[in-house]
């Protein structure tokens, strides 16, 4: 960009300040869009684990009832059948539980930078410099000491 007057690199940065305005907001309303989204996925996870566990809980209550009842009331058969049920609903209950153990890892989400904040703080302070037209001395903002480079004409 040429600039005739401080008022015009003015404007400009105003330009570049709105731009990066616009980008930041709309990474904010990606990123909270996307937290919401895992947040429900979580919390699913989580009705999910408690259903899961309120049906083990009433299962193995059954069981036990079962259990009572045959030993008062019933015969070999009786017993036999119910063996092979519980052993049924224990190989089930062991599986569901490795289910829920494999998802109980996915319990908290994150934010993970694809580019640290520190890098593009860096890129966007040394993006821009201020030197004339037909080259000659410039200002660089990214060096520490500050240079002036003089070309000369051969």
């Amino acid at each position: 960009m040429i600039a005739d007057s401080a008022s015009s690199v003015t404007a400009y940065l105003q330009a570049v300040q709105a731009k990066l305005d616009s980008a930041f907001n709309s990474l904010k309303t990606a990123v909270m869009s996307q937290c919401e989204m895992q947040t429900r996925i979580l919390l699913q996870n989580i009705d999910m684990r408690q259903t899961t566990t309120t049906n083990l809980r009433d299962r193995i209550s059954t069981d036990r009832d079962n259990i009572d009842s045959i030993n008062r009331h019933g015969n070999d058969k009786h017993v036999f059948l119910l063996r092979r049920e519980i052993t049924n609903d224990i190989q089930d209950i062991e599986s569901r539980i490795r289910k829920l153990n494999q998802r109980k890892a996915a319990s908290k989400i994150e934010v993970v930078e694809k580019t640290t904040v520190d890098d593009i703080v860096r890129t966007i302070t040394g993006a821009l410099r201020v030197q004339p037209s037909g080259g000659g001395a410039y200002f660089n903002s990214r060096e520490k000491d500050y240079k002036q480079e003089y070309e000369y004409d051969s």
